[in-house]
């Protein structure tokens, strides 16, 4: 299990790293009072059977969730381009007075459309697009 050096100084939950033998890692939350009570010897307060991490046991981080999906970003992209078209003219000078405030006018609605479509789009999809949490308590931990 590894936690931080200076964990008196963190006021809420303690990040803790759990490390497998394989090397993988599975992160989680410790109260106050557990890091009080297992961390720190009653008597004097320092810190009770702390060893530093081994070199040779070196921890591999788990795979990464793909940032990008097709079928959500992918009409996002399509958006920011109409934008993008909309927006050049304008921007460049070409066009100016009332039909570069036209333009400008489909190139805030095209941005708005975009991050309103993947809003509509995320919650259509099936599955989870976030992250898992899951709240347990090892009942041998009081």
């Amino acid at each position: 299990m590894c936690l931080p050096t200076r964990w008196k100084l963190i006021e809420k939950g303690l990040p803790v790293a759990l490390v497998a033998d394989t090397g993988h890692v599975v992160w989680g939350e410790l109260s106050r009072d557990a890091a009080g009570q297992y961390l720190a010897d009653p008597g004097n307060g320092r810190p009770a059977n702390l060893h530093p991490t081994a070199s040779n046991r070196p921890s591999l981080a788990l795979a990464g969730r793909a940032k990008f999906r097709q079928e959500l970003h992918g009409r996002q992209l399509v958006w920011l381009l109409v934008a993008f078209v909309l927006a050049a003219p304008a921007l460049l000078g070409a066009v100016a007075g009332f039909p570069g405030s036209l333009l400008c006018l489909g190139t805030a609605v095209a941005v708005a459309a975009s991050g309103l479509g993947v809003t509509r789009r995320a919650g259509e999809l099936p599955g989870a697009i976030g992250w898992t949490v899951r709240e347990s308590r090892d009942p041998a931990i009081r």
